[in-house]
């Protein structure tokens, strides 16, 4: 009696998943930008979370962090904190 295969249910969790392609970050990134989209691209990526209805908003996500930790970091350098780096920034002439 020949010995009989049993294959996989259709809807088996075992199934080998397909290889998830993580896009590459826009060419202006740098510095915080950058590293946020490599430390996240490949996690949204096999979320599937990163379609083409999904990229801009990434992009933007990646871009905003980056511009914060940029200020930040201006700020603490520049002021040693964000009260110093804001004193004699803000203009009090008013113009009429």
């Amino acid at each position: 009696m020949p010995d009989k295969a049993k294959k996989a249910p259709k809807n088996a969790q075992n199934k080998p998943k397909k290889a998830v392609k993580i896009p590459n970050p826009p060419e202006y990134f740098c510095g915080y930008s950058l590293k946020k989209w490599k430390e996240l691209a490949p996690i949204f990526a096999e979320k599937n979370m990163l379609g083409d209805a999904d990229l801009s908003a990434f992009e933007l996500l990646c871009l905003h962090y980056g511009d914060a930790m940029n200020l930040y970091e201006a700020m603490i350098n520049e002021g040693g904190s964000i009260a110093g780096y804001l004193a004699g920034k803000n203009s009090t002439k008013i113009y009429y």
